[in-house]
This record gives structure tokens, C-alpha cells and sequence, in this order.
């Protein structure tokens, strides 16, 4: 039987009414960066529908999915081409359980980055199988168009995000390409540009600055991506979104609130290159009222943005199926 995400909300809503969390809530889901091994394993060993899915997405694709979310090591989850699909499989892996067990929707669901694709299939957008071969190819368009550029991430830790943006401007070939907290903003371009940028923040900044470089080589959402947003357009027209999404979906790089489906196609061609404001997303999210924020598999990494964001919210990030029963329902 294929349980695609529209077929099983299909079903679901024929047998339950469509009750929301009594606690406004928020589903999120992580982009490139979170992958890890054994990502959403105990969703499919315990959960029929997250097995299913996962099974249709691996048949769906030309790798062993499975095997490389289960078992691969971090060198074998580091190529862009493998972890977008690993991760977005994970992802809605575990919606697939969740919503089975819990059988309520979210207020809003988001995502960061590549985590949007995730969003959005669990909205109803796309289809879990058609899903996971975007993101394999849009993977490889932004592997193939960084061949021979030697790139560079870095998280800013402790410095305004106004500060670095600022300096950004002062060179070509770098810019923000996250705002992640108040005091996280992340840099990407060449490695030389990159390094001017660095430099110039420790001559400029008296108070304590930390640099972390993102364990990704490619300069992601930086105008040098502009030829693989180009190449993965077409792909996307021809897999536009037909309906309307049951959930709201709030982009991760303008911050509009996006149900229809010419909405979502615009909010994906963009994101390769414009840069991700999770900073604005969770305070969209604050300002609509959401209490409760559930971050899916594999998670940690935004639940400690969400947190410093919006302290005084319930912050759940789901890492096993366990974790279920912490949600306020």
C-alpha cells in the first residue's frame, strides 16, 4: 500500500476530526548540518507508517537511502548530494509517526534552509517520493556548480548580526547566509573572502568573538550559488505543487506565511540563494501566538536557536520516538 503524506492525511481526516494542539505549535525541521547517524531509526523500527514512507522513499531514489541513514558514517553523510535526501527522509520519517500516534495537526509548520522541503511535503505539497528526488538533484546541481570553488561556512558567535552584515558589504564574494540567533549569524563564500571578513571582525571587535566553521564546503546561500538555483528551477516547475497546503508553511527566507502553490514554488527556487532569517521566523512564529515548537529529526540544532529566541516557550526536540510523550497534545 502506498502511504504518500496527501493519501494518509486523506485517511486520517476521514476518521478523526482535524483537531490542532490545544498549545499553538510550530513543527520544524533542520537543514543540512544535523545529519547524523542512525537519523530517525527508531521511527521506522517502531512506527508502520514511518516505515512505510521511508521504504517508498528509498525505492524512489538511486542510493541506498536507508543503509546511509541507519549506517553511514559522517564522510559518507557529508556529500550535499546525500544529505539532503537523508534528511529530509528522516524528517518526515518521523511526521509520518508522530502524526499517526498523536493524530493532531500544528498550527504552522517551518523549516530551516533545505528544511523547508521538509515542511512543505509534510504540509501536503509534494509528494514524500518526489520530495526526496529534488532534493537528491538539487543536491548534486550545488555540488557540481561548487567544483572548483573553494568555499567556506563560519558561524559568528557573540557579535551583532548588524556588525557582520555590515562588514560583509566590504567584501565581493561573501554575505550572510543565516541569521540564526540575537548573537549567531552565519557567513558564507570563498575561503579568501571568508578569511577577510574574520579578519576584519577581530581588528574591528573588542569584546569576545568565536568563529565556528559548518562542516559544509560549499558556500550555500551566497549569490556565487546563483548557477545551481538556475539549473534546479526547471526541476521544480515541472514538480509545482497542486494544492493547497494543509498547514501553513512560513519560509525560512522571507518570512511570509505560504499556503498556495504558486507561493511555494517562489519560496523554493529562491532559498539557494537568499539567505535564511531564523531569527525572523521564530519571532513570525512568537507573534502568531505558537507556545509549543517541536523539532523533528535530526534535531537539537534548532531547538537551541528556538530557545534563545523565544526563552519562554516549550521547546521539544524529537529524537526518538519516546519523545513523543513529551509533546503537550
Amino acid at each position: 500500500m502506498i502511504w504518500s503524506i496527501r493519501r494518509y492525511i486523506t485517511i486520517t481526516e476521514k476518521y478523526m476530526s482535524r483537531d490542532n494542539f490545544s498549545t499553538k505549535t510550530a513543527f520544524v525541521f533542520p537543514g543540512q548540518g544535523s545529519q547524523k547517524t542512525g537519523m530517525a531509526r527508531s521511527f521506522y523500527e517502531q512506527d508502520s507508517h514511518a516505515r512505510a514512507v521511508f521504504k517508498e522513499m528509498d525505492a524512489a531514489v538511486d542510493f541506498e537511502l536507508l543503509d546511509l541513514c541507519f549506517e553511514g558514517d559522517s564522510e559518507e553523510l557529508r556529500p550535499t548530494r546525500n544529505t539532503q535526501p537523508t534528511v529530509l527522509a528522516a524528517g518526515i520519517a518521523a511526521y509520518m509517526a508522530v502524526h499517526n500516534q498523536v493524530g493532531r495537526f500544528p498550527h504552522y509548520m517551518s523549516g530551516h534552509s533545505l528544511g523547508q522541503y521538509t515542511a512543505v511535503t509534510a504540509a501536503g505539497g509534494l509528494d514524500p517520493t518526489t520530495s526526496v528526488q529534488v532534493v537528491r538533484k538539487r543536491g548534486e546541481v550545488m555540488e557540481a556548480v561548487c567544483e572548483d570553488i573553494d568555499g567556506r561556512m563560519v558561524a559568528v558567535l557573540l557579535v551583532s548580526p548588524n556588525i557582520v552584515a555590515s562588514i560583509c558589504e566590504e567584501f565581493t564574494e561573501v554575505s550572510v547566509a543565516g541569521f540564526n540567533g540575537p548573537k549567531q549569524t552565519v557567513i558564507s563564500g570563498t575561503a579568501t573572502a571568508v578569511d577577510g571578513v574574520i579578519e576584519t571582525l577581530k581588528k574591528s571587535e573588542d569584546n569576545p568573538i568565536r568563529f565556528i566553521d559548518l562542516d559544509i564546503s560549499e558556500p550555500f546561500h551566497s549569490p556565487i550559488m546563483k548557477p545551481a538555483e538556475q539549473k534546479l528551477a526547471p526541476v521544480l516547475q515541472r514538480y509545482q505543487p497542486d494544492t493547497v497546503l494543509h498547514t501553513p508553511v512560513v519560509s525560512s527566507t522571507t518570512k511570509e506565511m505560504i499556503k498556495n502553490p504558486n507561493e511555494v514554488l517562489a519560496s523554493l527556487k529562491t532559498q539557494i540563494t537568499n539567505p535564511v532569517d531564523w531569527t525572523g521566523v521564530v519571532d513570525r512564529l512568537k507573534a502568531e501566538g505558537v507556545q509549543q515548537y517541536v523539532e523533528f529529526p535530526p534535531s537539537g540544532t534548532l531547538a537551541s536557536f528556538i530557545t534563545t529566541i523565544h526563552p519562554d516557550a516549550e521547546v521539544v526536540a524529537i529524537d526518538s520516538i519516546e519523545d513523543i510523550d513529551k509533546l503537550k497534545i
